[in-house]
């Protein structure tokens, strides 16, 4: 669930449009949130950026079961690699 959210998190600030260079990034901090237990099929993670700035950026992550039961939130910090 934590890796999960890393890559979600991560990828949600990584968005350039098309024939623009890739950006990458480092994970500078995550807070994981673990709410809910249960079984079921699919996984849906979902990556929102709060702030964004020229070096680092703040984004909000949530992890739901069959579209039903909210699993996880996270929270992270990460810096562009340049």
């Amino acid at each position: 669930m934590c890796t999960l959210l890393d890559a979600v998190l991560g990828y949600a600030g990584l968005y350039v449009p098309p024939g623009e260079p890739p950006l990458k990034n480092v994970t500078l901090s995550i807070t994981t949130n673990f709410l809910n237990s249960a079984e079921g099929s699919i996984l849906v993670a979902k990556g929102f950026i709060e702030r964004k700035g020229r070096g680092i950026y703040f984004a909000r992550g949530e992890v739901w079961l069959d579209s039903s039961t909210l699993l996880a939130t996270g929270v992270g910090t990460f810096k562009y690699v340049r």
